[in-house]
């Protein structure tokens, strides 16, 4: 029976990580959320922990519905991705919506930003848009749109999706997957200003 309880710990540290460091953890996060943005409602969802990389993490969740990770960085200090999180969320609102439109049928929009954005941002409070950074955000950036595109007009609404996305500086590596996997395409951001035609597009196309 102890064997049993012995083991079960073990699984439970693997899983779950110290009880007594993730309460630690927790409360350093609540300092650190109440430090980085005062007066601004920030609420701990969940605690998690990476076996693999023996750290936890916090997801955090903001009064503006923002989700986003509390994480200790490559010095052991808590850092954020709140900045880009808020880009995330504008770029797949917005990007959603509209390929929704050209398509005619629900669509899947995933997009994804590979650096927290506090290096660009100055005032956490008053976050700029997009379009405003993506010069020096786009190569961290991916954009993925996977939809049931027609099989007609494939190319016409990708190309429509594409002149959007250059309408509104959402420069991202981009990627458009069909459904029924007929279509693949992966586009990097500085070659977005290049597609003028059908013909641009069907030169990304991933064999």
């Amino acid at each position: 029976m102890m064997f049993v309880i012995i083991i079960a710990l073990i699984i439970i540290f693997l899983i779950m990580g110290n009880p007594i460091e993730r309460v630690e953890f927790k409360k350093e996060v609540k300092n650190y959320l109440s430090e980085t943005y005062s007066n601004m409602n920030m609420r701990i969802d969940s605690i998690d922990y990476s076996f693999k990389e023996g750290d936890f993490s916090a997801t955090v969740l903001s009064d503006k519905g923002i989700v986003f990770l509390v994480y200790e960085n490559n010095i052991r200090k808590l850092d954020d991705n709140y900045v880009s999180s808020v880009w995330i969320n504008e770029i797949q609102t917005a990007a959603t919506k509209k390929t929704e439109e050209i398509v005619g049928s629900k669509v899947d929009v995933v997009v994804d930003i590979f650096i927290n954005g506090k290096e660009i941002v100055k005032n956490v409070k008053n976050i700029p848009s997009y379009s405003n950074v993506e010069g020096k955000v786009s190569s961290s950036a991916t954009l993925s749109v996977t939809a049931a595109f027609s099989d007609n007009k494939a190319y016409s609404q990708i190309m429509d999706i594409i002149r959007w996305i250059k309408e509104n500086k959402y420069y991202a590596e981009t990627y458009f997957d069909s459904r029924d996997g007929s279509i693949s395409i992966r586009i990097p951001p500085a070659e977005l200003d290049k597609i003028d035609s059908e013909d641009d597009i069907k030169k990304f196309i991933i064999h």
